[in-house]
């Protein structure tokens, strides 16, 4: 495998990248919404649904394309990855332009019953399906050859252009424009991909290599669609329990919940195709349990550092920016808890992607999916309503983790290791939990206006003995001071 060091430049600029990103596509967010207005927020929402559900016709080719590529370049059979990149972007490619011009046809024939937004607005997204499909792939292809500099790069700068073109658009054509505008910033990052990347296509059908990777990636493909399912369950029980004002406050949380968890998604990203990249050239599952267990520490010391500052931090945040929405507080801090466990699961259901054990995985998915339709509803009929449901949402999180984590330690640990290792997480989560609950206490006197600011000093000083290996281990430091 890369050295960590390598690994640490990579994870700290991608996650860099990302979160950089995720602001500027609040603002991109914002000016829409105000541009556009309800009515046409509402045409994009249903076309959005179009394009989001278009990715399925891949049939999972473009899920395989970054876990076969590392994989076979860590064998050394870089013609097999090339053979793979040229067939992934074909198949993908194609099924992208069929979907396109089904949905087209589908516009023209029925432009008679539909509003002219909805009319342009699918004509628009069957021009986006593809953009977006070319798009993805090149992406893609960066992060399997693990190009994450380039990568980071075009993800800001897609997001400045996007931010622009929106503003720019959207604000004298109204949707027409909103919609060029996305367009157009797919074509911008298409032609910078392969202007700096130097990636080179060729057409390529070969229909059983094709059939060996949707056998692979289709699988995936749908764990991805099972795992939305399971995310969404909340909100959908909430909308129906208790009504669009809850499920409203709930998104706040969620939107909390979903910018502490982007860094540890951009770091398991980076992960990916390192141990796909090894896994190739030793094929022994034993032998990656070293790499294994320095992810999860590395998770679980970085996870206690953002839970920490987004548990307190988060309450200023919500009151001074948002201050009609102080309801969904403590929602937002439960689901920040239970993104430890989220964070955690990564480099195990990694590792059983890896050595290609994910069909277990549907498993899990079944359960979760069950646990969650028998405790949401009466966790979000009880008086605390949406806290509750966050609560049922981190208990979901710690049953993720465990049983995503059984079905790993079964492969590479022996005798007493996987209790250890299991012990050890569980009692750095103890030991955050105590944390935060002994510093709600001991400032709970203090003003409004710099508690939150003081409770997270006091609680970076007294986690640094939990979190200093993550640093010490990964290089950070190191890394930062020689790059």
């Amino acid at each position: 495998m890369s050295s960590s060091k390598e690994i640490t430049r990579q994870a700290i600029g991608y996650s860099g990248a990302t979160l950089v990103t995720q602001l500027i596509g609040l603002v991109a967010a914002v000016l829409s919404r105000r541009f556009l207005g309800p009515v046409q927020i509402g045409v994009w929402a249903i076309v959005q649904v179009v394009v989001e559900y278009s990715a399925y016709s891949s049939l999972g080719v473009s899920e395989a394309a970054p876990r076969e590529i590392p994989y076979h370049i860590g064998k050394g059979d870089k013609a097999a990855a090339e053979r793979i990149k040229n067939t992934v972007f074909s198949f993908a490619t194609v099924s992208a332009l069929v979907l396109s011009a089904l949905v087209a046809l589908f516009a023209l024939a029925r432009r008679p019953h539909l509003s002219p937004e909805m009319f342009w607005g699918l004509l628009f997204a069957s021009l986006i399906i593809v953009l977006q499909r070319v798009n993805n792939l090149l992406v893609v292809l960066l992060r399997a050859y693990k190009d994450f500099a380039l990568a980071g790069k075009q993800m800001t700068l897609s997001a400045v252009v996007n931010a622009a073109l929106t503003a720019a658009l959207a604000y004298r054509y109204r949707f027409f424009g909103f919609m060029l505008a996305l367009c157009l910033s797919y074509v911008f990052n298409i032609a910078y991909i392969l202007w700096k990347s130097g990636i080179r296509i060729r057409v390529v059908f070969d229909w059983k290599e094709g059939w060996a990777l949707m056998r692979y990636g289709f699988p995936l493909q749908l764990l991805g669609v099972l795992n939305t399912f399971v995310g969404n369950i909340d909100r959908i029980l909430i909308a129906w329990l208790l009504g669009f004002h809850d499920v409203g406050l709930y998104l706040v949380a969620v939107m909390g919940y979903s910018y502490l968890a982007g860094v540890p998604n951009a770091v398991a990203t980076v992960l990916v195709p390192h141990f796909h990249e090894e896994f190739g050239k030793r094929q022994n599952a034993r032998e990656l349990l070293g790499y294994l267990q320095k992810a999860s520490r590395a998770f679980s010391e970085l996870m206690i550092v953002l839970v920490g500052c987004g548990w307190f931090l988060s309450p200023l945040f919500i009151q001074l920016a948002l201050p009609e929405f102080t309801e969904a507080i403590r929602a937002a801090q439960w689901l920040m808890l239970g993104s430890y466990f989220l964070a955690l699961t990564h480099p195990y259901s990694t590792f059983l992607i890896v050595i290609k054990k994910h069909l277990r995985l549907f498993i899990v998915m079944g359960v979760l999916a069950l646990m969650a339709l028998a405790a949401y509803p009466p966790a979000i009929r009880s008086p605390h309503g949406i806290e509750a449901a966050a609560m049922v949402g981190a208990v979901l999180a710690l049953a993720r983790f465990l049983m995503v984590y059984w079905l790993a330690s079964r492969q590479v640990h022996e005798g007493d290791e996987a209790g250890h290792e299991l012990a050890g997480v569980l009692l750095r989560f103890a030991a955050l939990a105590a944390l935060i609950t002994a510093f709600e206490s001991l400032f709970a006197g203090l003003p409004d206006s710099w508690r939150p600011l003081a409770q997270t000093a006091a609680f970076l000083a007294a986690s640094w003995p939990l979190c200093s290996g993550l640093y010490q281990k990964l290089f950070v430091f190191r890394a930062l001071r020689m790059a």
